[in-house]
């Protein structure tokens, strides 16, 4: 008989045990769910300059013969240009200067370039010489210097007959004329 009590009392412990856990786990999913709530409203106070907020909240409950409950939230803010669609302008430009690079035409990089960077550069500096040449570039990143100023870093990838020859870094400042995008410098990095 006292085996069998024993048995029951054992079995009202866990049974408490279980519900101490389901009470703990309900209080910290409401902890977990009222952080998220208030990241969330403070998503909307966030300035422009920021292109996204990411939650990311976890929780932890264990039940063994202790009672073990964790939470933790974090937050990420990326920083992008103050407008997206003016970003995705900026890189249109560059985009096409750099096919026109790539083609070795600077009748074709005019629209794409602002009177004084036009002025100061001449066809055969903007062609180089004919090999290697380049067989394709990618943007690698997009900056905001000021509201009108973008400053964008290509990578090209470069051939010399028909083999990889390399590749070299750009930086391009873009600039909004006239709400024209115009890449107004153009560096090797």
């Amino acid at each position: 008989m006292d085996n069998q009590n024993n048995e029951q009392v054992g079995s009202s412990k866990r049974i408490m045990l279980i519900i101490l856990v389901v009470i703990l786990a309900l209080m910290l999913l409401g902890a977990i769910v009222l952080v998220a709530f208030q990241i969330s409203s403070a998503k909307k106070d966030v300035s422009e300059n920021l292109a996204s907020v990411t939650v990311s909240v976890s929780a932890t409950v264990s039940a063994t013969s202790t009672v073990t409950a964790s939470a933790s939230a974090s937050v990420t803010a990326t920083k992008s240009a103050v407008n997206s669609a003016d970003a995705d302008q900026a890189n249109l430009a560059v985009t096409n200067f750099m096919q026109a690079k790539r083609d070795r035409s600077l009748g074709e990089a005019k629209s794409f370039m602002s009177e004084e960077l036009y002025k100061t550069t001449d066809q055969v500096e903007f062609a180089g010489s004919s090999s290697p040449s380049m067989s394709r570039f990618e943007i690698t990143g997009n900056t905001v210097k000021d509201p009108q100023t973008w400053r964008v870093t290509v990578k090209s990838y470069w051939l010399l007959q028909g083999e990889d020859a390399g590749n070299i870094n750009y930086t391009l400042e873009v600039m909004k004329i006239n709400n024209s995008f115009l890449v107004n410098k153009f560096d090797q990095s």
